[in-house]
């Protein structure tokens, strides 16, 4: 026999035998189950939107208040309500802390830092804050105008 000729050890050429066997089935065609059909899973219905998932209306207001700069960016402090100047950090130096008139898309975000009062001995946390008991979903609203455009108000 040549050196260089390949055979199969006896042992190898069995387990190949044994595993064909093992591969056909000595159940009759007649006993055997039927095959189980599958349809494709039924679609499921989506749930109703949930409020803070609806788009926020925007409507274009003007409001008049004075310019301030603020760790969350510019600011009219408004005598009511403050509001937020999107994509504004810092007010120009001609407008702050002056009386300015903006006009733009009012935003209403629910994005602010809010969280309870700490009672003594408790952990210091970052944030805004408030008393017991409020809402902090509430809380965290802040109204923000966007594409806003100001002058110095009269």
């Amino acid at each position: 026999m040549n050196k260089h000729t390949l055979t199969a050890p006896p042992l190898l050429a069995l387990a190949a035998a044994l595993a064909l066997a093992g591969c056909s089935s000595s159940t009759p065609a007649a006993k055997q189950a039927p095959p189980v059909a599958t349809s494709p899973p039924a679609a499921q219905p989506k749930p109703a939107p949930r409020s803070e998932d609806k788009p926020v209306q925007q409507e274009t207001i003007t409001v008049t208040g004075v310019a301030r700069d603020a760790k969350q960016g510019a600011m009219l402090e408004g005598e009511e309500r403050n509001h937020w100047i999107g994509d504004l950090e810092a007010w120009p130096d001609d407008m702050l802390n002056k009386r300015v008139k903006v006009t733009g898309r009012l935003e209403k975000r629910a994005d602010q830092p809010v969280f309870h009062q700490l009672k003594p001995g408790e952990p210091q946390v970052s944030g805004i804050p408030v008393p017991e008991g409020t809402d902090l979903k509430a809380a965290s609203v802040r109204q923000v105008i966007t594409g806003a455009r100001w002058e110095l108000a009269e």
